[in-house]
């Protein structure tokens, strides 16, 4: 079970090491058994979300902001792809962390955070922040959750500093931090098109009508202080890949395993603020448009990835007879969405073409030395 995994992984994640020889090695390697694996991960991962939501949102908020999480399509790749198992692993154990921190638990929580960067180092920016933040949303000492924070988190970052690679092999793409705004509130959330457009810029809109009245107010209004917080996960969970930020927003699992929270904090404080300025007759049809808008998109990344998996079977079957050591890389040309399987097209030394309908695979087979 553990000689199966690379050992690189376990240098560079020895957290995600432990995920994959639990879930492959095991529970097993059967397609359903990963899926209901996944689905188990995320219903834990939205729970514990609601219950860290109802330590710092008021009333009603923690739920809005737990569904919308649910049904946000910038992060549908943790349900369909086995290997994101360690990533969803990685939120479920910050946010166990930020729990553990508010009740008072330091050591506890700084272990816990730590466990969660070695799963994987995407929650790494939010974990070092969450050892502040909490102590001053609650107006407690913030020197030792820092201190003992430090202490476990500061070894832990050098450690994955030396282990993992700077760069994704044959993937040196620079940020694209244009990107950031619609991927949250647009195309990568909504429906492409027409309703991403619109969307986004009510979205936006409504995004700035918060920060003006919360100017002119002279005070923090609870939607101005969630859209802040919002906007701030989004950053953290996007820090770590800045050095290979797929155009546009491609490794979903990744980028959204973080940022997807803020996504659903920054959706909450625009619901919010709008049902305080709308008659509850306009705002209720609105909203419900909204999160059909979002169910929609994610179940239309569930049928890509369904695609994916067929068009992945018809590649395979194509190729020549494997033998260990082999590698075969496939990937869809101009993925939108982490929809499919992808790899740099460098690294196909010989690809043939599959005609699938009217989808475009491309396969490359590269035997084993």
């Amino acid at each position: 079970m553990w000689r199966a995994l690379p050992r690189d992984l376990f240098l560079a994640r020895p957290g995600s090491g432990v995920v994959y020889a639990v879930v492959f090695g095991l529970v097993g390697r059967h397609p359903l058994i990963a899926l209901l694996i996944d689905v188990a991960l995320v219903a834990i991962v939205a729970l514990l979300l609601h219950r860290v939501f109802a330590r710092f949102l008021p009333r009603r908020c923690p739920d809005a902001a737990a569904v919308l999480w649910v049904v946000l399509a910038n992060h549908g790749s943790l349900l369909h792809w086995a290997t994101a198992a360690a990533i969803t692993v990685a939120l479920a154990l910050l946010l166990f962390g930020v729990l553990l921190l508010d009740d008072g638990r330091v050591v506890a929580a700084a272990v816990v955070l730590g466990a969660s960067v070695l799963c994987y180092e995407a929650t790494g920016p939010a974990a070092a922040a969450v050892v502040v933040a909490v102590p001053l949303l609650r107006r407690r000492p913030w020197r030792r959750p820092l201190l003992v924070g430090a202490t476990v988190l500061v070894p832990v970052a050098v450690w994955m500093l030396v282990n993992l690679p700077s760069v994704k092999d044959g993937l040196d793409q620079q940020a694209d931090l244009g990107l950031l705004l619609p991927a949250h509130v647009g195309w990568g959330v909504l429906p492409d098109g027409a309703i991403a457009t619109f969307g986004g810029a009510a979205a936006l809109l409504a995004t700035a009508l918060v920060v003006v009245e919360a100017v002119r107010s002279r005070r923090w209004t609870v939607e101005a202080a969630t859209l802040a917080a919002g906007a701030a996960t989004i950053l953290l969970g996007t820090m770590p890949f800045l050095r290979y930020y797929y155009s546009p927003l491609g490794a979903g699992d990744r980028v959204h395993v973080v940022a997807g929270v803020g996504t659903a904090l920054l959706w909450t404080a625009i619901g919010a603020w709008t049902a305080r300025h709308l008659p509850i007759a306009a705002f209720t049809p609105m909203a419900a448009a909204v999160v059909l808008a979002m169910v929609f998109v994610a179940w239309q990344g569930s049928m890509s990835w369904a695609d994916a998996a067929d068009d992945a079977g018809r590649v395979m079957a194509s190729l020549p007879h494997l033998e260990p050591g082999d590698a075969v890389t496939i990937e869809r040309p101009r993925v939108r969405r982490n929809v499919a399987a992808f790899a740099d097209r460098s690294n196909i030394l010989s690809a043939v073409q599959l005609e699938a309908d009217t989808r475009d695979v491309v396969a490359g087979f590269t035997p084993g030395r």
